[in-house]
């Protein structure tokens, strides 16, 4: 009878021993409860031994939800999964390989997901861009409400605008050779008389102006253009 009683304690330690120590995908029971499944280059891998596991050996890494793991492992997945990949591929987690088609299906949902985690990240840039053109366009509108009218121009101001503007549409030689005709005016031997708005001047206080100065310049000569007088108006300043 006690030889009974031994025998049935050992089968049941046993059991207990076996039933504590093994699993189809290498977790234990007390390891996975509310733990999602590790798969590591396509093995099972015990979540304890996740933290063993370097960051700068991992390639990609993939969380499942409760939904995409069920999809995949049924219920053992109903905490979700962490699907990793290390730079070395050829690099085995020690567990139970996951089947082809399980494989086959986290590959698939993967990717979706790396497809949708660079489509975010594509739109937060886009966001980002035309926030800051934006605020850019703001910031120039800002700018163009504070600036301040400026003084209207003075009369030397203005003059010396406008000869800018004329020296930048008529080139040197043409302004030389418009000062060169009135030089020609004033000296020719005909012209005994120069009026500069209604002042008789001589000759040479009459080379002294600026063809750029004049309004009109007008030679007027007797019947045998022997003598003449050569009338300037000036340009009112």
């Amino acid at each position: 009878m006690k030889k009974l009683k031994f025998i049935l304690f050992f089968v049941v330690l046993t059991a207990i021993y076996f039933a504590g120590t093994t699993s189809g995908y290498s977790q234990n029971s007390s390891d996975s409860e509310n733990r999602p499944l590790v798969v590591v280059n396509g093995y099972f891998l015990r979540y304890g031994d996740l933290a063993k596991i370097k960051e700068n050996l991992i390639e990609s890494r993939v969380e499942l939800n409760a939904d995409e793991s069920s999809n995949v492992f049924g219920s053992r997945g109903e905490n979700g999964a962490i699907v990793i990949i290390l730079k070395n591929k050829q690099m085995s987690a020690g567990g139970n390989k996951v089947s082809e088609s399980d494989l086959q299906k986290l590959e698939e949902i993967a990717e979706a997901k790396r497809k949708q985690k660079e489509n975010r990240e594509k739109e937060r840039i886009e966001y980002q861009e035309k926030i800051q053109e934006i605020e850019e366009s703001k910031k120039n509108e800002k700018q163009e409400s504070v600036k301040i009218t400026p003084p209207p121009l003075t009369i030397e101001q203005r003059e010396k605008s406008a000869e800018e503007s004329f020296k930048k549409d008529f080139p040197e030689e043409i302004r030389n050779m418009l000062q060169n005709e009135y030089i020609k005016s004033v000296n020719d031997p005909a012209i005994k008389k120069i009026i500069v708005d209604g002042k008789e001047v001589s000759k040479t206080e009459a080379l002294k102006i600026s063809v750029f100065d004049i309004d009109t310049s007008t030679s007027i000569y007797n019947k045998e253009k022997t003598e003449g007088t050569l009338e300037i108006r000036m340009i009112k300043k």
